[in-house]
């Protein structure tokens, strides 16, 4: 048997919420990672697999964090694929690259400035420590911001 079926000229927001909305902040985030890395660490190669895998690990690990389940829920209701009630959130890009912690020194006792605010524990850290594998699960909600 065969089944034809007809596609729309533009399925991608109908048929993947994520596209439509949620990685835009990955690839926003990750465009940041990237390009401070190229400023500030030469011999980091963000092009070679292991460096990679570290870099969108670290984003993964960031955008998990419960702070930004209203984003993901905003996501599946945009398209109407789910009536779920959304909260207001902050974009991962604000809440982790805030104008506010510019020329903060990191909460890891070097002499780096910040560069990124984490998602859950909300700790600054500079660049290097960030890449150390700062795999946090330790939230700290809204409420103590």
């Amino acid at each position: 048997l065969f089944w034809i079926t007809w596609i729309s000229s533009t399925p991608t927001p109908l048929a993947q919420p994520l596209d439509f909305f949620g990685f835009r902040s990955v690839k926003a985030m990750r465009k940041i990672v990237n390009d401070r890395i190229i400023m500030d660490l030469p011999e980091f190669i963000i092009f070679q697999r292991n460096n990679v895998i570290r870099v969108v690990s670290l984003i993964h690990n960031q955008l998990c964090s419960p702070r930004f389940e209203s984003l993901w829920r905003y996501a599946w209701r945009k398209i109407g694929y789910a009536p779920l009630e959304v909260e207001e959130f902050p974009t991962p890009v604000d809440f982790c690259f805030s104008k506010e912690q510019y020329g903060t020194r990191c909460q890891e006792l070097c002499d780096g400035f910040s560069f990124i605010k984490c998602a859950w524990c909300k700790k600054l850290l500079c660049l290097k420590h960030f890449l150390d594998y700062h795999f946090c699960e330790q939230y700290i909600p809204w409420i103590s911001q």
